[in-house]
């Protein structure tokens, strides 16, 4: 929120010098002030290079008058970007050394350098960081207080449940946990999307862009909510007499036989805002066989009678914290670099893709 009032106060320092520039008279009058004057110059499109970027489409174009090339960067409109063009006749308005505005088919473009056009952009970014400030502090404190809550409930555990014996997966009798979807994760899937729109909130504004902004955010939305569904669709644990057994998100089925995990850890990582509780599961050799989110999508209570029904004693606390660097040294294996470096890479790749997508260059 404090960037946005900066920005604010940089667009009212430039409301000024906006001022100055539609007050500019001809330098050719006897009346105007030479130090606030520009000047209009006959010139001929010879190159435009095309760029979308978060502030619209950008045309850097080089310009032939009778005193020599000049260059600029153009902001058109959507209606304005097809009469800029190579070949084109048009007049440069200089001023102060510097194009701010082509007129060309009657179409007054202007440059990056306009100054009447540059006080929107800053109170473009004062209305962007205002309101994520102000989504931010509507967000954060519900967020923590929905992890005191968690952490109050770790000071005091209910009571374990009665499961239910029941067919687990595969065949066999025993009993079955199945995540389900809490207030958290309701909070921290609207802050995502709130998130995403309002990062791709600038190219939305763009008439060229703005479908293909539509399809791409569109696609993100539908993988998050399809990944979430298979997760509570197909997720379980359960134990029988032959031991431990989980189904993962895809329905994939993995069975540990007794004594593959001898006992259950608990502990949380700690981010800025809140702390995400584990539980994880450890073999003979003292490694991490797997985890599951503690906090988000599984009963403690639940977990903690499966343990019992699966005689796995459970050590720690969720009070114990530690930050995401230091889960090998709490239960080794924890963190996989290997997997954490591939996704890092893929998310990269993705976001180069649609930076691509979104802002490669074209000439016309």
């Amino acid at each position: 929120m404090v960037l946005g009032v900066a920005f604010f106060v940089i667009a009212a320092h430039e409301s000024a010098a906006a001022d100055a520039y539609r007050a500019a008279q001809p330098c050719q009058q006897a009346s105007a002030d030479p130090a606030n004057c520009f000047e209009l110059s006959d010139a001929v499109i010879r190159s435009v290079h095309v760029s979308q970027t978060r502030t619209g489409e950008q045309d850097d174009v080089v310009l032939a008058t009778p005193t020599g090339s000049l260059t600029a960067t153009l902001a058109p409109s959507s209606a304005d970007s097809q009469h800029v063009r190579s070949g084109a006749a048009a007049i440069a308005k200089i001023y102060r050394g510097k194009v701010t505005a082509v007129a060309v088919d009657d179409r007054t473009v202007p440059s990056v350098e306009n100054p009447a056009a540059d006080q929107s952009q800053w109170r473009f970014y004062g209305l962007w960081f205002v309101g994520v400030g102000l989504a931010s502090s509507l967000v954060i404190p519900v967020w923590r207080r929905v992890g005191r809550s968690a952490r109050a409930r770790d000071g005091n555990p209910p009571p374990a449940p009665q499961l239910q014996l029941e067919v687990v997966p595969g065949g066999g009798i025993g009993t079955v946990l199945a995540p389900r979807v809490t207030r958290s994760v309701w909070l921290q899937l609207g802050f995502a999307a709130g998130l995403l729109l309002l990062t791709t909130a600038r190219w939305l504004l763009v008439p060229a862009l703005t479908s293909r902004v539509l399809v791409v955010d569109g696609v993100i939305l539908f993988l998050g909510a399809l990944a979430l569904w298979l997760y509570l669709h197909n997720s379980r644990l359960f134990v029988d007499d032959n031991g431990l057994g989980r189904v993962d998100w895809l329905g994939r089925l993995t069975r540990y036989p007794s004594g593959s995990i001898v006992r259950a850890n608990r502990y949380s990582v700690a981010n800025r805002y809140r702390r995400n509780a584990y539980l994880a599961f450890v073999g003979p050799d003292g490694r991490e066989v797997f985890k599951v989110v503690a906090s988000a999508y599984w009963d403690r209570a639940q977990l903690e009678a499966l343990c019992e029904r699966a005689r796995l004693p459970v050590e720690g606390t969720y009070r114990d914290v530690v930050t995401v660097s230091a889960m090998n040294r709490r239960v080794p294996g924890s963190l996989n670099w290997a997997r954490s470096i591939a996704i890092t890479a893929v998310v990269v790749l993705v976001i180069i893709g649609l930076v691509l997508l979104l802002d490669g260059p074209t000439t016309r």
